[in-house]
């Protein structure tokens, strides 16, 4: 027979964890949302056949996000009385453990998306369009990217000169190529807004852009983790 007091101190607990979750799953709905905002206002003027379906899209990402906020919301108020609160929580726990490893670039991962393959014989690609193509990107819902081999995170970055590119200190080598997995129609359609990263690619001397849409696509490339040295838990 299960102790009483340890049975009275699992709702408490766990509604505090999956409070923690609606919280994270609202933080990414907001983010989303500024997302597509910034983008709808970069993009205003432009001819509406070339950006429906990528606003369609993220319009359909937000609507996602909005009832998965609903439904953890009501799993939360069922918790406190369920009997299935622990097993509940602990398969939100695990779904929101696999995304941040996603997101820190720990593990890999597949799933439809676009490759992108850059020539550059004139060596007039500077890092200045490697960070445009990453941002454009990620507003349009990229997941996960992958640019000369190196697994893209927050904490990315892009040094060097034309033909002699560099990322997280390692030569990205010729032709450039970046790897993004997310909705493959949006992701390739970002890429072709006018003035966008085709566009911009496309004036520079000798320069050539190919997108290739993928029904499947792996990322395997890792980013290693930092070793904190002064920042510690509090």
């Amino acid at each position: 027979m299960s102790d009483p007091s340890s049975r009275r101190r699992l709702p408490r607990s766990g509604q505090v964890a999956l409070a923690v979750v609606v919280g994270l799953v609202g933080f990414m709905l907001v983010t989303q949302y500024q997302a597509r905002r910034d983008l709808e206002g970069r993009l205003a003027g432009e001819r509406e056949a070339d950006l429906a379906q990528l606003l369609s899209d993220l319009s359909a990402r937000s609507d996602d996000l909005q009832t998965e906020i609903v439904d953890l919301r009501v799993r939360l108020a069922t918790a406190a009385t369920s009997t299935e609160r622990d097993a509940v929580l602990l398969a939100t726990a695990r779904q929101e453990l696999e995304s941040i490893r996603i997101l820190l670039g720990i593990v890999a991962v597949e799933g439809e998306g676009i490759e992108i393959v850059i020539g550059d014989p004139q060596e007039t690609i500077g890092p200045e369009v490697l960070v445009d193509i990453v941002q454009e990107l990620r507003d349009a819902g990229a997941e996960a990217i992958e640019v000369g081999g190196a697994r893209v995170v927050a904490s990315t970055a892009f040094t060097g000169r034309p033909g002699a590119l560099v990322v997280d200190g390692t030569r990205i080598p010729s032709p450039i190529r970046v790897r993004a997995i997310g909705a493959r129609s949006t992701l390739a359609e970002a890429l072709k807004i006018p003035g966008g990263v085709e566009d911009a690619v496309g004036a520079r001397e000798g320069a050539t852009i190919a997108v290739v849409v993928k029904t499947k696509l792996r990322i395997a490339a890792l980013h290693t983790l930092p070793r904190f040295t002064y920042a510690t838990r509090s």
